[in-house]
């Protein structure tokens, strides 16, 4: 969508009437995580039986789930995980139709959208096998759990996560012998600060994102989990994660 005025164009990976060959394009990017993944797990003959995957319009949700669905050889349950203030895709899963929900403000805040993606819903009414919902408090125990094993993340990133640890209390059933995956798509919030003003006053330090230093991706494979470890998930027991090269 270009503005008449100063040639602008909008990239943006949510699709609605009238504006979808780019968010078309921005989701084909996203598959690359899923191929890396592929080829990774195909070298180790290692898949995932359960995926987790946070949803805001759903786009990168998506995107993944298609690739899966499409040259995976084999198929894990797909779980999309989206903030209970804004469980947009869930819902419009339920009705069936594209829905807008109201809802408070979320701390998961890239993921606090209302209204799904149309290329999205699309995708993930026909190719997910279920929908769930997080709080805050989930996410942010997500967070810690990940700082433990040295992966530094935001509640968004760490949902996906966090319906892993909150399985139980979520009717999510996880068996023993599951290889759960799940994407940690954001490095922690850090703070700059710009140059002070000519008068001397500083201004307050901008949050930033550092995805892209954080390469937008780390795969955090769980290969088993103590209860320990996931109060959740029952079985024993390593933990693999692993990061995306910068």
């Amino acid at each position: 969508v270009a503005d008449s005025a100063n040639g602008e164009i909008l990239l943006s990976d949510s699709a609605w009437p009238g504006y979808s060959h780019i968010p078309f394009l921005v989701m084909e990017g996203y598959t690359v995580m899923a191929e890396e993944m592929r080829a990774g797990f195909q070298a180790e003959d290692l898949w995932p039986t359960h995926v987790f995957l946070q949803a805001g319009v759903g786009g990168l949700a998506a995107a993944i789930t298609s690739h899966i669905r499409g040259l995976w050889p084999h198929q894990p349950a797909i779980t999309v995980v989206e903030p209970d203030a804004a469980a947009c895709l869930m819902e419009s899963h339920r009705r069936e139709t594209l829905t807008e929900v109201a809802g408070p403000v979320s701390s998961m805040g890239r993921l606090d959208c209302k209204l799904p993606s149309t290329l999205a819903f699309d995708i993930l009414h026909r190719q997910a096998d279920q929908f769930v919902c997080i709080s805050d408090l989930d996410a942010g125990r997500a967070v810690e759990f990940l700082a433990t094993h040295q992966l530094r993340t935001t509640p968004s990133g760490a949902a996906g996560m966090a319906a892993v640890l909150a399985a139980t209390e979520r009717d999510l059933e996880i068996p023993e012998n599951a290889v759960c995956l799940a994407l940690v798509t954001e490095a922690e919030t850090c703070q700059i600060q710009a140059d002070p003003p000519q008068h001397g006053h500083p201004p307050p330090p901008l949050s930033i994102t550092a995805s892209a230093a954080f390469a937008f991706c780390s795969a955090v494979r769980l290969v088993s989990a103590t209860k320990e470890a996931l109060p959740s998930v029952r079985g024993s027991s390593e933990f693999i994660a692993t990061s995306c090269p910068k």
